[in-house]
């Protein structure tokens, strides 16, 4: 089933906070969404694969990461690409809903 929307998350060295923004998408009351967290080469993106495993469970969360550092816009767009949902949303890293 496609899902209405696919919320799109670029990710650089933000391990130290996205729990919140994941935390954030999971007390949402419309659960028919896509989460997808594109990592920009990050030096954390270890940390940032174990917090969102432990999203997974309750949101649909896919993770895709970059060889190399491309800017939060090349992040959005590897989103935008691997998204399935009727609509897009987008959300900083570091931001709630």
């Amino acid at each position: 089933m496609v899902p209405f929307f696919s919320v799109i998350i670029p990710s650089f060295n933000s391990s130290h906070y996205i729990s919140n923004t994941l935390g954030s998408l999971k007390q949402q009351t419309f659960k028919d969404f896509e989460v997808i967290v594109v990592d920009d080469f990050s030096n954390d993106y270890l940390q940032l694969s174990d917090i969102v495993d432990g999203f997974n469970v309750s949101l649909n969360i896919q993770l895709f990461w970059h060889t190399e550092n491309r800017n939060g816009a090349a992040a959005r767009n590897t989103g935008v690409d691997k998204a399935s949902g009727l609509y897009l949303a987008f959300l900083d890293s570091d931001d709630v809903w």
